[in-house]
């Protein structure tokens, strides 16, 4: 029996995010109704998660919170924090990204204006670049679906044109805040998060089975949340990488049945620029290099594009090196005349 309410169930699991947590829970304060509810899932945090939630709960009458009496890992904590929903749709947001001003009312608009069979709303976000003078600064929209209108429905029948359209791999469930699921479509769907609990994308399992067994996907093409990309270290770089590259693999392997739809999942990797696959090999140990390798290969990029990213890789340093040396002599001889 489906016992979820009319209205959204906010499902923020969290771990050691204690200040992107307040920050966006203050994102959403201005925006919060009676038929919103908060609930926050703690992975077992060591700062002062409780103490913020503390500070919000007379803010927020409707805030729930669950500490988990140990870290369960990425995957169970989102499934967690699902099942403490009550309401009839979840909206799955990441503890350390921001509510847009906009997001709230967008995703309200389409709830409305979903089809019966509509299990998942998935919407568009801003991007902003912290501590990365490197890239462009500001809040930057980026948009997920450039060949769909807003509305537009995606079903199973769809997915392999919706994949090849598809420039990144948020509109593949790839970005947990711009999701939002209809609570009694995950609860119906038998599919839990162990086949892929440690991937990081258990949750997007469950949502592509959801639709390959009948749901369907609506397009909101409104900025619903703004996503903060911090750098990561060069030691781990690779490690998040292969996150993607292995997950998106198995998510094709073991849950798409027919092969169009699984090469039409997988070109959204093999659209990726040569320069991560040059990266990739320049990251790379000798003793990570084949499963490396491996990867890219089941999921459709040919040798002769791992071979030229291989040559690349080798030759990179020496130009680097070629360019410092260059702007160096120029120097020293602009010094000496």
């Amino acid at each position: 029996m489906n016992t979820a309410v009319q209205g959204i169930s906010i499902c923020i699991p969290t771990y050691r995010m204690a200040g992107p947590l307040r920050e966006l829970l203050d994102s959403m304060l201005p925006r919060l109704h009676a038929d919103i509810e908060v609930c926050i899932s703690d992975n077992c945090s060591d700062d002062d998660t409780e103490q913020v939630v503390a500070e919000f709960l007379p803010k927020i009458p409707t805030l729930r919170y669950q500490r988990l009496p140990s870290n369960s890992g990425f995957d169970a904590n989102v499934f967690s924090a699902i099942a403490m929903a009550s309401k009839q749709w979840c909206w799955l947001l990441s503890s350390d990204d921001w509510m847009t001003p906009e997001g709230l009312e967008a995703v309200e608009s389409h709830i409305m204006a979903s089809a019966p069979d509509c299990s998942v709303i998935l919407g568009n976000r801003k991007n902003i670049y912290i501590d990365m003078p490197e890239m462009p600064q500001g809040v930057l929209p980026e948009d997920c679906f450039p060949a769909y209108a807003d509305g537009a429905t995606i079903r199973a029948r769809d997915l392999p044109t919706y994949f090849r359209a598809s420039p990144t791999l948020n509109a593949a469930f790839g970005y947990l805040s711009s999701i939002v699921v209809r609570k009694q479509d995950w609860d119906g769907c038998a599919f839990g998060f162990a086949p892929f609990d440690g991937t990081r994308y258990a949750y997007t399992a469950k949502l592509m089975k959801t639709i390959i067994d009948g749901g369907a996907l609506r397009i909101c093409k409104s900025h619903i949340v703004v996503q903060r990309f911090l750098r990561v270290p060069s030691e781990r770089y690779l490690d998040r990488l292969m996150i993607d590259f292995d997950g998106y693999r198995r998510l094709g392997q073991e849950l798409i049945p027919d092969a169009e739809s699984r090469r039409a999942l997988w070109s959204i990797l093999t659209r990726q620029g040569d320069h991560v696959l040059v990266l990739m090999k320049r990251l790379s140990s000798r003793q990570q290099w084949p499963r490396v390798e491996a990867t890219l290969r089941a999921v459709g990029i040919s040798r002769m594009r791992i071979f030229r990213a291989s040559v690349w890789a080798l030759l990179e340093p020496v130009v680097e090196r070629y360019y410092v040396c260059k702007h160096r002599l120029k120097q020293l001889l602009r010094y000496e005349s």
